[in-house]
């Protein structure tokens, strides 16, 4: 069964500090989001702005999920095709395969009650 939740936007602060760290924990922040997800790369590759990478995250009740993705990255934008699948008793089947198209820009400076939110999340 397919389906196509469509497009869906948000903001997100990327602060300098945030960007001296690299790709590899913004990756990792953005996949672990709300949920309470802890993720650890099993690869990480970054050669001349491309992505390649794997990663395996933990989250409640047991859920597991596999990611691989593939993409570009520069200074001033991303654009990556994750490839994940999510396995946990509670859902249907046992198992959820979702292909995403992920694709930011930056649009400016954080505000400093950005930089403060940012501060708490780390």
């Amino acid at each position: 069964m397919g389906s196509n939740i469509g497009d869906q936007s948000s903001t997100y602060c990327l602060t300098a500090q945030d960007a001296d760290k690299g790709f590899e924990d913004m990756i990792r922040k953005l996949s672990e989001g709300q949920g309470g997800l802890t993720c650890e790369f099993a690869r990480f590759d970054v050669n001349g702005g491309k992505i390649d990478a794997d990663m395996t995250c933990k989250g409640a009740q047991g859920m597991q999920s596999a990611i691989t993705l593939e993409g570009t990255a520069t200074a001033q934008s991303t654009s990556m095709r994750m490839a994940m699948t999510q396995s946990a008793a509670m859902l249907p089947g046992g198992e959820v395969k979702m292909d995403l198209q992920l694709d930011s820009r930056r649009i400016g400076e954080c505000s400093p009650l950005d930089e403060t939110r940012a501060d708490r999340q780390r």
